[in-house]
């Protein structure tokens, strides 16, 4: 099953690598094209490959610049990403694929977002964690997943000094209930200094039936990150091998409440 939304990189060359639920490609750092090199592009949606007509099951994922990010789906309740959000334009959308059964996804395509779709950066954030997609009057918040070159959790989490709270929500089928709160300055501090420095571990998986807490790392004015934590396996998913401190401190903090 092609599970896939691919995102368009203004100067980046088009590169190979398949872009499905199974896998955890291409990766590196990216830096933004100089507004000479985007009137530069070609017409979007002209280097569209070429693969049999019809549908395919795509996830709203992309690609940008060998990193493939998921789409933040926000409840209505929730922080959402703004025009005020919107950061440098650092690319556009070349080509959907939507109805297309291609099976190797490259930079440059998109599963959803129309040729010639805007992609910005989000304000505060390195677009090597979020970047912004702004299409049908909406704006679109997209977050790394997964970047082959990463070692640590700084290499595609942009949280230093960022994270106003942390939340601890309650376990499965109690997603949407918070247990505690993580409000401390220097704990906050100390536990993000602690996903930062964990592991990548792209080989990961939780144990079945074991106990799991979502965590929303919270920013200011805009929408919060979202993990679970598997404290059995110190696994922040999807790939984080996280330290026993900073499990610790989650399981102190629900203990404290």
């Amino acid at each position: 099953m092609v599970m896939c939304v691919a995102l368009a990189s203004c100067v980046g060359d088009r590169g190979a690598g398949p872009l499905t639920s199974a896998s955890t490609s291409s990766g590196g750092a990216s830096s933004s094209p100089a507004p000479s090199e985007l009137d530069d592009q070609s017409e979007p949606g002209r280097a569209c490959p070429s693969g049999p007509s019809g549908s395919a099951d795509y996830t709203r994922f992309v690609q940008f610049e060998g990193r493939q990010y998921l789409e933040v789906d926000s409840a209505p309740d929730e922080e959402q990403l703004t025009v005020e959000d919107l950061g440098q334009q650092v690319g556009q959308t070349r080509c959907m694929l939507i109805d297309r059964g291609v099976e190797e996804i490259q930079d440059g395509d998109s599963a959803f977002l129309p040729a010639g779709t805007p992609l910005h950066s989000v304000a505060s954030f390195d677009i090597r964690f979020r970047l912004a997609a702004q299409t049908g009057g909406e704006v679109l918040l997209f977050e790394v997943y997964s970047a082959r070159d990463a070692t640590v959790g700084r290499d595609v989490l942009d949280l230093d000094g960022l994270v106003q709270s942390i939340t601890i929500n309650g376990g499965p089928g109690h997603a949407e209930d918070a247990i505690a709160r993580i409000t401390d300055p220097t704990e906050i501090e100390r536990v993000v200094q602690l996903v930062l420095d964990a592991p990548v571990d792209n080989h990961a998986s939780a144990t079945d039936g074991g106990v799991s807490y979502f965590l929303e790392f919270e920013f200011n004015g805009t929408p919060a990150l979202s993990r679970v934590l598997y404290p059995q396996d110190n696994l922040l998913h999807p790939y984080l091998r996280v330290p026993d401190a900073f499990t610790a401190a989650i399981v102190l903090a629900v203990e404290r409440a």
